[in-house]
């Protein structure tokens, strides 16, 4: 019953494979929301540009991550 601080994530970014995502959570890539199950994924985007990606899964603080393709 007490408070306390969420947790920070362990998710990385090195190049366009997200690793040590919590299970299960959610990536947002700018605007589309994408349900994740496993614990790395890879960003596949199909036109260049920059992508703004937040990871979210409670109890975790999200996770923000600037990608450029």
């Amino acid at each position: 019953g007490a408070l306390a601080l969420r947790p920070r994530q362990q998710t990385a970014l090195p190049g366009a494979v997200h690793t040590n995502l919590p299970v299960p959570c959610q990536s947002k890539i700018n605007d589309e929301t994408y349900d994740c199950e496993d614990d790395h994924a890879e960003i596949d985007p199909n036109l260049p540009g920059t992508y703004r990606i937040t990871v979210s899964a409670w109890p975790y603080l999200d996770a923000e991550f600037t990608y450029e393709n």
